[in-house]
């Protein structure tokens, strides 16, 4: 499994909330679904609100 570092953004109201997430995952599209799914969970967001600017895969 590999880690990745996933910053982005979500439409909270009438703001943007700034997020950086470490999900462990087989590749970048296993990933963005689990922030897809972690952050629509939490604050109840649909995926359209859901920006991701970046993903970096991390070294350890």
């Amino acid at each position: 499994m590999k880690s990745f570092e996933i910053h982005g953004k979500f439409k909270m109201g009438d703001k943007m909330q700034k997020f950086t997430k470490i999900f462990n995952g087989m590749n970048e599209k296993s990933v963005i679904e689990k922030v897809y799914c972690d952050i629509g969970s939490r604050h109840r967001v649909k995926r359209c609100n859901i920006e991701i600017i970046k993903i970096e895969e991390r070294k350890e």
